[in-house]
């Protein structure tokens, strides 16, 4: 009995110290921090981000890197030079992110515009020490200087897509920005306007002549679905 108790003891202090040396390999494995839609963890670049630094800010949703790359806010789009508050988005994504070092999170591989451009989600640093960092793509459209454009439901993954369409959401519901313009009277009648599967055009845009379309109900209700207007037409300009 005594020798089968000290066996058993010894089994157990083996036992204790591979549990202590597991746990000490465990503490010195670097830990790979997840994506997270809401900004991240402060200051790092999470898994499939790269780090870069803004020298250029060219308009409200394009900006260009210290490599000569340009890249392209993706999901979103801002007004373009002359119409209302183009000029208020261009300043805003300049305070937000010139000259600072963002993270950078691809679309995809193959994540490009027709431009050249990449497309991407950016995350601005900090504004104080141990906060979260800032989506920029999302910051924009809480504030009604962009509203959420894409080119389909697989152009943006689902959960980034949510948080942008719920960003916007807060914007109209709060008449921020250009829904203070688009959503009050004066704008397009929306006898005026027609949808397409995700955009909505003026009744005569070249680009819905032999595509399915249809009369829109509410304009507000298309654009809470996140339907968003045709860069070609742009009802909202009118």
């Amino acid at each position: 009995m005594r020798r089968s108790f000290g066996r058993t003891v010894r089994g157990g202090q083996a036992l204790l110290v591979l549990a202590v040396i597991a746990a000490l390999i465990g503490l010195k494995r670097p830990r790979e921090a997840a994506p997270s839609p809401a900004g991240g963890p402060p200051g790092a670049v999470t898994t499939g981000e790269q780090s870069a630094l803004v020298t250029q800010v060219d308009d409200g949703d394009t900006i260009t890197l210290a490599d000569g790359t340009q890249v392209r806010y993706l999901g979103v789009d801002t007004p373009e030079s002359g119409e209302p508050l183009a000029r208020e988005a261009h300043e805003e994504n300049r305070r937000i992110v010139e000259g600072k070092r963002v993270g950078i999170h691809r679309g995809g591989p193959d994540a490009t515009d027709r431009y050249g451009r990449l497309l991407a989600l950016v995350y601005a640093p900090p504004v104080r020490e141990g906060g979260e960092r800032m989506l920029v793509n999302a910051a924009l459209l809480r504030l009604g200087l962009a509203w959420v454009y894409v080119a389909g439901p697989e152009a943006v993954e689902p959960r980034f897509l949510r948080l942008l369409l719920e960003a916007q959401r807060q914007a109209i519901d709060g008449r921020r920005g250009v829904w203070g313009l688009w959503l009050r009277a004066g704008g397009p009648g929306d006898r005026e306007l027609v949808a397409t599967r995700f955009r909505i055009h003026l009744s005569d845009c070249e680009e819905v002549r032999g595509k399915a379309r249809r009369p829109i109900v509410s304009l507000e209700s298309e654009l809470r679905a996140g339907k968003s207007f045709c860069r070609s037409c742009r009802p909202q300009a009118r």
